[in-house]
């Protein structure tokens, strides 16, 4: 339940963005370290920094994962005691 907590919250977070209008072709830029993280379910850009935020909703555990905006510099972080009061 934590893990859904955080995962809503972390997507409320992005909430101000808005939806690209313009689509291109996909095309890759780097790889996942798949040691780290097997699969990423979700992604979001921070406002703030130079990072990627993934979520990894398979049974992963109350985690998410940090990156740089080319996928490398992966760090797992463990979501402590989240308490969302509605």
């Amino acid at each position: 339940m934590r893990f859904i907590a955080a995962v809503i919250l972390l997507f409320s977070l992005s909430l101000k963005a808005q939806i690209c209008k313009n689509w291109g072709e996909p095309f890759e830029i780097d790889q996942l370290d798949h040691t780290i993280i097997n699969e990423a379910s979700g992604i979001i850009k921070s406002q703030y920094k130079d990072r990627l935020y993934h979520v990894n909703d398979s049974g992963d555990g109350p985690y998410f994962y940090q990156t740089d905006l080319n996928g490398k510099s992966t760090q797992k972080i463990k979501v402590m005691d989240l308490t969302l009061s509605m």
